[in-house]
């Protein structure tokens, strides 16, 4: 058995739902006020896709930056994923990879031109998926140079916005609305029933079994896997383009052009969240490292606080913690930052069974998920005091 399947899946966190007084500090400016397109993060490094001053890398959660174009043109990159020891990194017409956190790339030689930008790169296994504008779905068996148009399904020339895999399931948002496909990518069927008709949908966000949609027209989500949706903007200003989406502590944060704005609620309602941004900030992109929220517009701001302004309880019966990645293909690593004894994890599936759990006092945990099938798993913290649960997906 390995080390208790590595000392088993995620924990959780435990939190109150306040905003404290921390604010953003400016951690990046890109030269020339060009944009901040991408930010994807894995365990030790922060990285940047920027418009027209190519990719930048940061060890030390954003306080120094290096140039990671060696190799590669020093221009717009509009996608990246950070996927195990794996950087992907999307531009005109191109998709490059690199093995070592951009220090050597190499390019996967799709065949597309510089008029075909990439939007989306998701991984699902051993398959790479990237949504191209104006050309949708392209599949790659990583490994090898082929690459599959996977579009049965999709409207005319569709452009591929962003792209999740949650379960066995890929999601597409598209400049039309947004698709699901159950066996990967070889048809996508339409799930937008209740959306304005040909919403352009931005971005996709999954937290605990909520599926929310950020499109031109504002925010949506589902509850029952995209067969409907409802309005999810109480508290938006009207018409808010939802840019990106991070999640830390059970709270959601949102990037819109008029700045940042958090939901603890799941999104029944969201709040401002803007201290210490210009203002009118356009915001592009988000991620989250080690507990540090950072947001990318002409330049990258993280929250200054380490559980991102959300007030967590320190006292001797609290557990505050670190888990990453998330998705995750085979490891994660949960760092515990307060807590005394032992407690119980248990994994339960989406129906609520239970299946295994265990007894530890570590507070440093690496984990091996590669013996569970793929799919939404919750994690169950327990110990005398304190039940807690949250999801992890297993891709």
């Amino acid at each position: 058995m390995r080390t208790l399947y590595s000392n088993l899946l995620t924990i959780t966190f435990v939190l109150a739902s306040t905003i404290c007084n921390a604010q953003f500090t400016e951690v990046f400016a890109v030269p020339n006020q060009d944009m901040v397109y991408a930010l994807s993060a894995n365990d030790s490094n922060i990285f940047i896709g920027s418009g027209g001053r190519g990719m930048f890398r940061s060890p030390d959660n954003g306080d120094t930056w290096v140039d990671i174009n060696n190799g590669i043109p020093n221009w717009y990159y509009f996608s990246l994923l950070a996927s195990n020891d794996s950087l992907f990194a999307g531009s005109f017409g191109t998709v490059n990879l690199s093995a070592n956190n951009g220090n050597i790339w190499s390019d996967l030689h799709i065949g597309l031109g510089t008029n075909d930008y990439i939007n989306s790169i998701v991984r699902k296994g051993q398959s790479l998926y990237i949504g191209v504008h104006l050309k949708g779905v392209y599949r790659n068996q990583l490994g090898t140079t082929n690459w599959d148009v996977v579009n049965n399904g999709f409207h005319t020339n569709p452009s591929i916005w962003d792209m999740m895999v949650i379960g066995n399931d890929i999601y597409a948002a598209t400049d039309q609305g947004i698709y699901r496909s159950s066996d990967d990518a070889a048809s996508w069927n339409f799930i937008s029933n209740g959306m304005p008709l040909n919403t352009t949908v931005f971005k996709l966000f999954f937290h605990n079994t909520v599926l929310f949609a950020g499109a031109a027209t504002g925010l949506y989500k589902t509850t029952d896997w995209g067969n409907t949706w409802i309005e999810s903007a109480n508290g938006l200003p009207q018409s808010s383009s939802i840019t990106c989406f991070s999640e830390l502590n059970d709270s959601i944060f949102i990037g819109t052009y008029t700045g940042v704005y958090v939901s603890t609620n799941l999104g029944n309602s969201w709040s401002a969240f803007n201290s210490g941004l210009p203002g009118a900030i356009s915001i592009y992109a988000s991620t989250i490292h080690k507990n540090y929220l950072y947001v990318g517009g002409t330049s990258v701001y993280r929250h200054v606080s380490s559980v991102t302004g959300i007030n967590q309880v320190t006292d001797d019966n609290r557990v505050t913690m670190e888990i990453y990645p998330d998705p995750v293909t085979d490891f994660v690593t949960v760092e515990l930052s307060q807590g005394k004894g032992k407690y119980i994890l248990s994994i339960v599936d989406l129906y609520g069974r239970e299946i295994r759990s265990l007894n530890s006092d570590e507070h440093k945990l690496k984990i091996d998920l590669s013996d569970l099938k793929k799919g939404i798993y919750f994690i169950k913290y327990k110990n005398d005091q304190i039940i807690a649960k949250k999801r992890v997906i297993r891709i």
